[in-house]
Formats: structure tokens, C-alpha cells, sequence
């Protein structure tokens, strides 16, 4: 007889018929040991588990109502929900407003908000302005790219006229200034990325010349002109300085850079001479006698011969001697 304690319990064994069951016992001891110590770990696995799908369950809920990402693979359904919730919050972005003229709106209410005095030159202010022109907002449009050019422009006989002239152009990287020829002036234009820019005239006179023009700021993917109504230059010229600003955004939010300047011209005029400042109303209006005057004179000249000649007679010759 063997004394066995299994677990708690105590037990006696017989010899003979005993050790089988005792062994038999052993190895069913064993069994719920390893299961017991078994079962912990399974549970955290589970429970870790659960919670992984859980948050994955959670994130694609907030990402796109369904988990079902989250629930077949933790991880790439977390990172799944939170792209897809991203993409679709973002949403297409507005489309840009059409071009218009600065003229039909109020100070600050222009949707590009672009004014007149955007633009200036020799302190003068352009007389209106419109855009912004992208290569999607504005379908008459000569170059597909939305740049700038008299086709363009002519297209849609901007600020009322058709016949527009490209003159110059001067790129932000240039490094100089560029020439451009109308009206048999040559115009040399200087584009800086500063905020400034220059208009210089010469060639052959007149002294003045009167022009319509449009000068064209060009930033990042869209464009603007500014109309400046029978400004007249002198020729040759010293620099005329102007000053330009940018005032709408580009696609990125961030306010669209320089990218180049240009000139646009028609209708250009010689001015006539000015009148002499001393010439007021009818004083010296005409240089040129009446006719009436120049017969008063050429008869006085001939009276005058007249008498000359008598006076010349010899003695005998004369009448009654």
C-alpha cells in the first residue's frame, strides 16, 4: 500500500493494482497543470488581440463606417481607416472664380481681389484692371497654357478695344531689360521682382507720343492687365518708375510669385505741339493776315512806287512847265 497525495487529495494505492492508476493520474495532473498555465496566456493573447482589432474596428468606423479593415488585419486596417477618412474630409477644391473687371466692383470686394491701383507708373495709377486668368477659369483663350498674348487679350477685346499689340516682355530671370518696338518708338521695359518696374522711351521723335497700354502681371499659373487710358511718354524719356503688386494666391494658398511682365499698346498719337503760354483766347490765335489786310497793304506799296516815280521826272518833262 502506497500513501500518494495527488493535488489536495490523499490517496492509497495498492501495489499491485495501483500503479497504473497512479500513473494514470500523474499524467492527468500534468495535463491540467499545463493547461492551467496555459489558459492565462491565451487569454492576453485574446484579450491584446481583441484590442487591436478593436482599435482598428474604431479607427475604420471614424475613417469610413465599416470595420471591417480593422477587423481582418489590425494594422493595416488602422492605417486604412485613416487614409480613407482623410481623402474623403479633404473633398475637391472650389473651383476659381471667373476673370472680371475691377471697374464693377467696390474698393476690396474684387474676387481676385485685385484694384486699379495694383499698378502704377510715374505715381499714376491704372484706370481699371481685370483677371485673374488660369488655364481652367477662362475658355477663350488663345494659348492653352494660360499665359498671356495679344491673341487672348484681342479675343475678348479687353477694356473695349480688338487690336492690342504685343511690345515686351521681361522675365523675373532675365538679369536685363528688354526692348520692344510700336508707334517707331523703341520701349525698353524692366520687370524687377521688388515690387518695382521701368518704362524707358527713345528713337527717332516726336518728342511725345499718346498710347493706350496694358500692362500684364504674370504669377505663378494665372495672369492680370492693367489698363491705362491715352497716357502720353516723351521721347527719348528718362526711366519712368512704377511700382506692381500681387495680390491673389496661387493653387498653393501662398501668394502667387513674379513670373514676368508685359506690354500691350494700340492707338498711338503724336500730340500736337503745345500753344505758346502767352497766348491767351483770340490774342495770337492766327499768325496769318486777312486777305483784306493784304490788300491794304499792297496798295499803300504801290501808291508809295507811284510817288517815287513822279518825283524822279526831269524839269521839261513835266506836265504845265
Amino acid at each position: 500500500m502506497y500513501l500518494v497525495w495527488i493535488g489536495q487529495t490523499r490517496c492509497d494505492v495498492n501495489r499491485k493494482t495501483g500503479l497504473p492508476l497512479l500513473f494514470a493520474a500523474a499524467m492527468a495532473t500534468a495535463v491540467l497543470a499545463l493547461e492551467a498555465a496555459a489558459k492565462p496566456t491565451n487569454q492576453g493573447n485574446s484579450q491584446g488581440n481583441g484590442s487591436q482589432a478593436n482599435s482598428g474596428n474604431g479607427q475604420g468606423n471614424n475613417g469610413n463606417g465599416q470595420g471591417n479593415g480593422g477587423q481582418g488585419n489590425n494594422g493595416n486596417g488602422q492605417g486604412g481607416g485613416g487614409q480613407g477618412n482623410g481623402g474623403s474630409g479633404a473633398g475637391s477644391p472650389a473651383p476659381a472664380p471667373a476673370p472680371a473687371y475691377c471697374s464693377g466692383y467696390s474698393p476690396g470686394l474684387h474676387p481676385w481681389k485685385l484694384a486699379a491701383g495694383n499698378v502704377t507708373i510715374a505715381a499714376t495709377a491704372a484706370d481699371d484692371c481685370w483677371g485673374v486668368v488660369t488655364k481652367d477659369n477662362w475658355s477663350t483663350q488663345a494659348d492653352p497654357f494660360g499665359n498671356d498674348s495679344a491673341g487672348t487679350i484681342n479675343l475678348n477685346a479687353l477694356f473695349g478695344f480688338a487690336d492690342w499689340g504685343f511690345v515686351v516682355r521681361d522675365p523675373s530671370d532675365s538679369g536685363s531689360p528688354s526692348s520692344g518696338s510700336f508707334g517707331g518708338v523703341t520701349w525698353t521695359l524692366t520687370g524687377n521682382g521688388d515690387g518695382t518696374w521701368s518704362l524707358e522711351t527713345r528713337d527717332p521723335p516726336p518728342a511725345q507720343i499718346t498710347v493706350d497700354f496694358i500692362a500684364v502681371l504674370k504669377g505663378a499659373d494665372s495672369w492680370a492687365g492693367w489698363f491705362f487710358d491715352d497716357f502720353t511718354f516723351s521721347v527719348p524719356s528718362t526711366t519712368d518708375d512704377g511700382s506692381w503688386t500681387i495680390a491673389w494666391n496661387s493653387n498653393g494658398g501662398q501668394t502667387a510669385g513674379f513670373s514676368h511682365m508685359s506690354l500691350y499698346m494700340r492707338d498711338a498719337r503724336v500730340p500736337p505741339p503745345p500753344t505758346n503760354p502767352a497766348c491767351t483766347g483770340q490774342a495770337c490765335s492766327s499768325n496769318v493776315p486777312e486777305p483784306g489786310t493784304l490788300a491794304l497793304i499792297a496798295f499803300g506799296a504801290w501808291g508809295i512806287g507811284a510817288l517815287r516815280r513822279r518825283d524822279k521826272l526831269p524839269e521839261s518833262k513835266r506836265v504845265g512847265a
